[in-house]
């Protein structure tokens, strides 16, 4: 314990002998005007807001000397020399950059008499990129943490599906009582349409004639998540439709040899896949059919539904012996309604049953 304080004393100085002598000085030489920065080092690289400390050594020969501190060609400040060892002198200053940029340090000897004497200079960056890297080697002793670069998450934007489009109309509207109109169907981005009670393709059109009242025709759509909308095209007409003059129809004489039946009819209106207003009756009309034994009669067959699924016989019907090409049935508001019709020849032969034709009627 007794030979602690030379052994401080020794390497004191141990430690200012092999600092002079690495400037190539030692305190016999150090007679010449010398200043030198130790810190920083040139081509450091400093964040913003972030100070720099400025150190450094003068050697002088006994003159009262002074230093000054210059950044960029700007005097900033006169640090005071501390004596060090001998003629070797200790200096530091406390410099905050005014932000980002590079900056050129320099620390100037000056001489009693106000002139410079001798300088030295350091150039630092603080913030954007380093032009110069210094490299650090690190003792052997000396462990290294790896330095760890969080990467940004990165948010995904769920895929937005495509909006649905869909366009139903009729042209020409309105309509001249007796005439015709087409409607019209476009329709994107959706699962399915169903027009008339039929599944449709997504661009199509439908043609409606001899149109008397007005008349609604539904178009039912089905998106991708399954849900559904219905659109309504109102038919309006102008004028009204003539009474037809009665025609006098010649029966002719039934041949009892005759076994073919006549050709089915073809239903007319209400119109296939129609939606009428709610109503108390509904007018069923056809084309008519010749057979060269005559037509003795139309039979029409009804049915309705309450889902547009299970269908049983409306009431009245099968009706028998119609005489023409028309007739009226009674209806009841929220109903799906089908129909079809033959035609029996003087012979008594039935032709085949016309397809069914669909409407509905709506609660209001």
């Amino acid at each position: 314990m007794g030979t602690f304080p030379k052994l401080k004393i020794f390497l004191t100085t141990l430690f200012f002998s092999l600092l002079l002598s690495s400037c190539g000085l030692t305190g016999n030489e150090a007679t010449d005007n010398q200043i030198w920065i130790d810190v920083p080092l040139n081509g450091i690289h400093f964040e913003p807001g972030q100070s720099v400390n400025i150190e450094g050594h003068a050697a002088n020969d006994g003159e009262d000397l002074q230093v000054g501190i210059w950044v960029n060609a700007l005097e900033v400040g006169n640090p005071e020399l501390v004596p060090a060892n001998g003629n070797l002198s200790y200096f530091t200053y406390n410099y905050l950059p005014p932000g980002p940029g590079d900056y050129v340090i320099q620390v100037v000897l000056v001489g009693g008499t106000g002139e410079n004497l001798i300088s030295d200079t350091a150039r630092i960056t603080v913030g954007g990129d380093v032009e110069e890297t210094v490299e650090i080697t690190p003792s052997p002793t000396a462990t290294t943490t790896p330095e760890l670069t969080l990467m940004p998450s990165v948010s995904e934007t769920p895929t937005q599906m495509p909006e649905p489009i869909v366009n139903f109309w009729a042209d020409p509207l309105p309509v001249q009582a007796g005439g015709c109109t087409t409607i019209f169907w476009e329709a994107e981005n959706v699962s399915k349409l169903v027009f008339g009670g039929v599944e449709q393709p997504f661009s199509g059109s439908y043609q409606v004639c001899n149109i008397c009242e007005p008349q609604n025709y539904r178009l039912i759509v089905t998106y991708p998540d399954d849900t559904e909308e219905t659109f309504w095209v109102e038919i309006t007409i102008t004028g009204s439709c003539a009474t037809a003059t009665p025609t006098v129809t010649v029966t002719p004489t039934p041949n009892p040899e005759d076994t073919t039946p006549p050709n089915a009819p073809t239903p007319s209106a209400p119109a296939d896949g129609l939606n009428l207003t709610c109503r108390a009756s509904q007018t069923l009309t056809w084309m008519p059919v010749s057979d060269p034994s005559g037509i003795a009669e139309y039979q029409v067959e009804v049915q309705r539904s309450s889902d547009n699924s299970t269908w049983s016989n409306a009431p009245g019907s099968p009706i028998n012996g119609i005489p023409d090409k028309t007739t009226s049935i009674t209806t009841d508001c929220g109903w799906y309604y089908r129909w079809r019709v033959r035609a029996v020849d003087g012979a008594g032969n039935p032709s085949d049953w016309s397809t069914w034709f669909y409407f509905s009627i709506t609660l209001t």
